[in-house]
């Protein structure tokens, strides 16, 4: 009996094999024939047809092609769409598979979405954002389908045109991102990888790491809906030795053109992603230090050129090392903090700046300086040179108190004497 049970038993394992590679076998032609059994050139048209009514953009499509193999699927190449408002996108391929089961609880998963292309451009502010050779991949993409008729549950509720207002309602997903190059004004991030997720309206991006002003910018980000504007953006930014001109160039050109030094530090940022308001709308807040460098002080020290006698150099600003704390609203620089130690001279400022960014805010400063000048050096104040000299410190350094007032490249430098008498009481 044990005998005839074993032949049994091997008999129904020989046949569960046999029906497994009948099936792999069919499943393997299936996979080779079926795709071939619909025209390319009819996949290409719906896949451009169903592009275009998801995104709301122009879209072209070069070739198409149905895959079987880890789900069905979709695979492009050579997509190009083209937005109402100027932003493009070339996709050298851009692959699809969906999960079948979740399709029967009315929802759309797509297990892995891959596209790869050489450009992307969007619209922002007025300026074009550029990537060069980027790379995005989504996973577990998931959205709910709406029952006949239930069209307002693929509306986003974003009310403005905007990185929000094309998300259908309920979408969920992962994704990563990889551009060799992500460029806007003179504002350029090389390298750059991130990581993130779209979930209840809302873009999260973690873990972005790029190359920026020849050292590294890292940033997590939310983008949340508004009502009635396309999204707000806040964040968090981490500096590691980013040039300042760099970093600073497209916000405030003024101020950045003068800089040739290395940021480190952190700064927690905000801003809307809608309108032209530019600079008005940026919040910020950071804490910031640099090594050596220099401050071109020039174009706003100009005036007290003749008071440094054979010491001109002194206009330019040394800097051994710094710390500033800041912060950004309305428009405006509120320096709170501001202080440099040079092998020269050592300052210490605070005031406010007006930003003259790419939407030609005002760029006006009003800032108190206190200076240390070089030991042993007398400034050629005139009449008010015996005033200089009680001034001087146990190191023979005359101190100084000044007043910049006026346009950020031309302004006003005066002699603070209610700060200068109040030191010397001290």
């Amino acid at each position: 009996m044990a005998s005839g049970g074993s032949k049994a038993g091997s008999g129904r394992g020989r046949r569960v094999i046999i029906v497994l590679a009948l099936l792999t076998a069919f499943g393997s032609v299936v996979a080779f024939v079926a795709p071939r059994l619909v025209p390319s050139a009819r996949v290409a048209a719906r896949a451009q047809e169903a592009l275009a009514a998801a995104t709301g953009a122009e879209v072209t499509v070069g070739s198409a092609s149905l895959t079987l193999f880890g789900g069905p699927g979709l695979r492009l190449r050579e997509t190009r769409l083209v937005a109402a408002s100027g932003s493009t996108a070339m996709f050298a391929e851009l692959e699809l598979s969906l999960a079948v089961a979740p399709l029967l609880r009315r929802e759309l998963v797509v297990d892995r979405v891959a596209a790869h292309g050489p450009s992307a451009q969007a619209m922002w502010r007025g300026l074009p954002v550029d990537l060069a050779d980027f790379e995005l991949e989504t996973g577990r993409l998931r959205l709910r389908l709406p029952r006949e008729g239930d069209t307002a549950a693929m509306v986003a509720p974003a009310a403005a045109e905007g990185p929000l207002s094309r998300l259908p309602a309920g979408l969920a997903a992962s994704f990563s991102l990889k551009a060799a190059r992500v460029a806007w004004s003179s504002f350029a991030l090389e390298t750059l990888t991130a990581e993130g997720n779209i979930e209840e309206g809302r873009i999260s991006f973690e873990n972005l790491d790029a190359g920026c002003g020849g050292g590294r910018l890292k940033a997590s980000a939310v983008i949340t809906p508004v009502a009635g504007a396309t999204g707000a953006l806040t964040g968090n930014l981490v500096l590691e030795a980013v040039d300042a001109a760099a970093l600073l160039g497209a916000w405030a050109p003024a101020v950045a053109s003068q800089m040739d030094v290395k940021l480190n530090g952190d700064a927690d940022v905000g801003m809307p992603l809608g309108g032209d308001g530019g600079l008005d709308a940026l919040t910020a807040a950071a804490h910031l230090t640099t090594g050596e460098g220099l401050l071109r002080a020039g174009p706003w020290l100009g005036d007290v050129g003749p008071y440094l006698g054979d010491r001109q150099d002194l206009v330019d600003i040394r800097i051994a090392t710094s710390r500033l704390a800041v912060r950004l609203e309305d428009g405006r620089c509120l320096v709170d903090t501001l202080v440099i130690t040079g092998p020269d001279t050592d300052w210490d400022l605070a005031g406010t700046l007006g930003l003259g960014g790419v939407h030609g805010s005002t760029a006006a400063m009003d800032i108190a300086v206190h200076i240390k000048l070089p030991p042993g050096f007398t400034p050629n104040l005139g009449s008010m040179s015996f005033f200089a000299e009680a001034m001087r410190d146990r190191e023979r350094r005359i101190n100084l108190d000044l007043r910049l007032t006026g346009p950020v490249d031309g302004p006003d430098v005066t002699l603070d004497l209610a700060a200068m008498s109040r030191r010397a009481r001290r």
